[in-house]
């Protein structure tokens, strides 16, 4: 988050870009402002993350036992390094 915080110009996608590329190791990041929710798998694919939908929106989990919890469709898995 701090690595986005510094970045001042362009968008919050452009900043999260930026900041990922820097970030070395496992990982798993969920951004989210008013209007958008940004997910992001570490390169290497350590660290699960899935898309989901429901009542028509998107929704991000790191295993897919959560969509049936809360009755969302999985949707598929994020590929490493997106």
């Amino acid at each position: 988050m701090h690595l986005i915080a510094r970045f001042r110009l362009g968008s919050l996608v452009d900043r999260a870009a930026e900041a990922v590329v820097q970030v070395e190791g496992a990982l798993t990041c969920l951004i989210m402002d008013e209007e958008r929710i940004i997910g992001y798998r570490d390169p290497l694919g350590f660290r699960p993350l899935s898309v989901g939908r429901l009542n028509g929106m998107y929704v991000l989990a790191s295993e897919t036992c959560a969509f049936d919890l809360i009755g969302a469709q999985v949707i598929r898995d994020v590929e490493p390094g997106r």
